[in-house]
């Protein structure tokens, strides 16, 4: 018998999980592993996933659907912050040895930089 689960803790289970993975999960993939257990329909998934991208807009990192699945990226439309230190900031990440983190935004803040 399948376990329920609660929207809240849902919500929390699928930010861990998309948080803690190396690459974007699907939806079955997601249906198929860690909520195997759960009772739980797509359209229930789907909701708890917009509410949980919902939840992360105007932050710095965001919840993003790509064509593999689901996953957490770094959001470089940082309004209140000048496109030099944007910049300034990813070069630092990157000469620290942090990893690719920030690689998806380069392209946005050189051109917040010349504009």
């Amino acid at each position: 018998m399948a376990t329920k689960i609660q929207d809240d803790q849902l919500v929390q289970l699928l930010e861990a999980c998309l948080f803690a993975s190396e690459k974007p999960l699907s939806q079955t993939e997601l249906l198929e592993t860690v909520l195997a257990d759960f009772q739980l329909s797509k359209k229930r998934l789907q909701a708890a996933l917009t509410r949980l991208e919902q939840d992360y807009q105007g932050r710095g990192i965001g919840l993003v659907e790509t064509a593999s699945g689901w996953q957490f990226q770094t959001q470089c439309r940082v309004e209140p912050v000048s496109g030099e230190t944007v910049a300034g900031a990813i070069t630092a990440l990157f000469q620290s040895g942090a990893g690719n983190a920030g690689i998806d935004c380069l392209p946005s803040a050189d051109y917040a930089r010349r504009n």
